[in-house]
């Protein structure tokens, strides 16, 4: 009777083998492209880790991964330290505006008397005939020119103070570099005409 069980469960257990053999070349036949992708990259998988030089990657990679985080690091630093150099450079240029604007403004409604700079220019043309000019603001009244010469002729004139000059002389420079930054011929030499032209020692003082 155990020769007889052995006998039909052997002929079964061949049957359902075939049938799942058969089942299984089926479902890899409806959906090929799959399996055969899976393979693929098993055996790509198994190459590239069985391989020699998988150290060899990893060490590359973590001392290059290592060097690119201190490069990252170093220019991210170097655009703070520029970023912060220029807000120094507005905060102190605000701050030096600021304390102009303070000292020129009048803080009283009072009564008072206001000035403002006007250019009196007088020039020797043609056949020397003399022309006189004045520029001043527009918010300002229209002056009489004949007085304004009468004026200064009143006026007791002198070559002022070293301090006056050189404050002047700053003056006349940081407006020049500021005007004629550009590096190119022409600014350089408009730049270096005026500085030739001016002259502070020929300005008078009243």
């Amino acid at each position: 009777m155990e020769t007889d069980y052995n006998r039909i469960s052997s002929r079964y257990l061949k049957i359902f083998d075939d049938l799942n053999n058969e089942l299984e070349n089926r479902i890899f036949e409806l959906d090929k492209p799959a399996f055969v992708f899976k393979r693929n990259i098993d055996s790509h998988s198994n190459r590239t880790s069985d391989n020699d030089l998988v150290g060899t990657v990893a060490i590359f990679g973590r001392e290059g991964g290592e060097l690119q985080a201190k490069i990252s690091a170093s220019v991210a630093k170097k655009r703070a330290f520029n970023a912060i150099n220029q807000a120094n450079v507005f905060l102190w240029k605000q701050k030096k505006l600021q304390s102009i604007i303070n000292q020129s403004m009048l803080n009283e409604s009072v009564a008072a008397t206001q000035f403002s700079p006007v250019c009196f220019v007088e020039t020797n043309g043609e056949k020397n005939q003399i022309r006189k000019n004045v520029y001043q603001a527009d918010f300002l009244p229209k002056i009489n020119q004949n007085e304004m010469v009468e004026n200064f002729k009143s006026q007791s004139w002198s070559n002022g103070t070293k301090e006056q000059k050189d404050n002047i002389q700053r003056y006349f420079n940081s407006e020049v570099n500021s005007a004629y930054n550009a590096a190119n011929q022409h600014d350089e030499r408009v730049k270096n005409m005026l500085v030739k032209i001016f002259n502070v020692n020929s300005i008078q003082f009243v």
